[in-house]
């Protein structure tokens, strides 16, 4: 398998005939027990399997505000850019967010009305139990029938651009060999003050160059018109790398 992961920090779109978007509760187990996580997708209208975006959400501002925690997980305008080009995108939710089922436990202080702690004691164990959510997401979505498990990117805003880049490397010896074989390095893209910040992910004109590069380079489909001949070659792809972008 090959997983790659990128950060990018993050006008609704209407839908469209060439592809088709829903949400789906799906269960898996985590820590010991059987919780069903929502993940919102968006496949491409071509038929069989599709290099796969994964993209993570990120926190909820400071963490003080309980009502955030259950905003729909969606960003639109990243699946646009990727369906677009013969991908198929799968937003997963973790424990308590968005639409999906469990306790949202990632890093308070022991006065959840402050919100996020900074103390590693606090912090640290939060940042494992989301990677612990990533991981059986990550385990029910290459299962999924639409899913080319041999080419699925692995990406996020803010905590969960940090969170896909330590996915890869924590979750097996596997990963962190393939990574260190790679070369373990990554780019760093300073954009113009007024870009975006956080909400970069809503103005695609811009991170799309970087991200086309990139995909480019691990021979991943970056235009429409590339992305059938791909899905019918599928050259093997051996090595994993971890960019931040």
């Amino acid at each position: 398998m090959r997983v790659t992961a990128a950060i990018f920090l993050v006008p609704l779109l209407g839908a469209s005939a060439s592809w088709a978007q829903g949400a789906r509760m799906v269960s898996v187990t985590i820590d010991g027990q059987t919780v069903r996580l929502e993940m919102r997708f968006y496949q491409p209208a071509a038929a069989g399997d599709a290099p796969t975006l994964v993209f993570n959400h990120g926190s909820t501002g400071r963490g003080s505000d309980p009502r955030s925690f259950t905003r729909p997980i969606d960003y639109p305008e990243v699946a646009q850019v990727f369906v677009e080009r013969g991908w198929a995108v799968v937003m997963p939710a973790r424990r308590g967010r968005g639409g999906s089922e469990g306790h949202y436990d990632e890093g308070f202080a022991p006065n959840r009305s402050l919100g996020y702690a900074c103390d590693l004691p606090y912090s640290l164990p939060g940042a494992e139990r989301a990677l612990r959510d990533i991981e059986a997401a990550m385990d029910a979505i290459l299962a999924f029938p639409f899913v080319d498990p041999t080419r699925v990117v692995i990406a996020g805003q803010s905590r969960g651009g940090i969170l896909s880049v330590a996915y890869p490397l924590s979750h097996s010896r596997e990963s962190f060999a393939a990574f260190q074989r790679a070369g373990g390095v990554g780019t760093f893209h300073e954009l113009p003050p007024g870009a975006g910040g956080h909400y970069l992910w809503r103005q695609p004109s811009g991170w799309v160059a970087f991200v086309e590069a990139y995909l480019k380079r691990q021979r991943l489909p970056t235009k429409s018109r590339e992305a059938a001949a791909q899905l019918m070659t599928r050259p093997p792809i051996t090595r994993m790398t971890s960019p931040v972008m």
